[in-house]
């Protein structure tokens, strides 16, 4: 009998479209989020999320046992054009303001994927 072959959950999300399917949610609906004056950061926070939590294939973090938790961080000169993925972060006892948990990986490479292959809409959130 042969085995059926479960993807890595990097070969399914793909995309912010991706996330949505794998955690049974519409997409935003980016013009009436707007209409309702949410902004462009806001809305591409909320997209995060989702990426997020799909990457971690649902599971959440546990911020107060001590958790090992990784984030991508990225570096730039002060240009967006500049804005590029530098590695992730390991933290298990802190968060910074600018990554909190809602952002955390459970492991450094799905952080780094993270930070790769979503770099436009990090760069929307960041910048």
């Amino acid at each position: 009998m042969a085995t059926k072959k479960v993807k890595n959950i990097t070969d399914q999300i793909k995309t912010y479209e991706d996330s949505c399917v794998y955690n049974k949610t519409q997409p935003l609906n980016e013009e009436e989020l707007t209409r309702l004056g949410f902004t462009r950061k806001e809305i591409v926070g909320r997209m995060l999320e989702s990426i997020t939590k799909a990457l971690n294939e649902g599971k959440e973090i546990d911020i107060h046992n001590r958790e090992p938790r990784y984030y991508p961080y990225f570096r730039t000169n002060g240009s967006a054009a500049a804005f590029a993925f530098r590695y992730s972060y390991y933290g298990s006892t802190d968060a910074s303001a600018a990554s909190g948990s809602r952002f955390a990986y459970h492991e450094s490479d799905i952080s780094d994927y993270s930070g790769i292959q979503f770099l436009d809409l990090w760069r929307e959130y960041i910048s």
